[in-house]
């Protein structure tokens, strides 16, 4: 698995910005998002946001089930 995607990692910066500053959000808020959005590209093994698709969030939502029963630490 690369390292990081540059493309991912332009646009989290992007999305933390307009979290922070547009929408008036608190750090912690934007810490949990992009705790989030990082579980998500293990999941994608890094594959840029551009490919996401309706299938790979319904896998991801029960990767995170499995995660979250035990079988697995995220």
């Amino acid at each position: 698995m690369p390292e990081y995607n540059a493309l991912n990692e332009r646009l989290k910066k992007q999305y933390e910005d307009t979290l922070l500053h547009d929408a008036y959000r608190e750090q912690r808020t934007a810490d949990a998002v992009w705790k989030a959005i990082n579980l998500f590209e293990q999941f994608t093994g890094k594959s840029d946001f551009t490919s996401f698709s309706m299938e790979q969030a319904k896998a991801f939502k029960r990767w995170l089930v499995k995660q979250e029963n035990g079988k697995g630490n995220y």
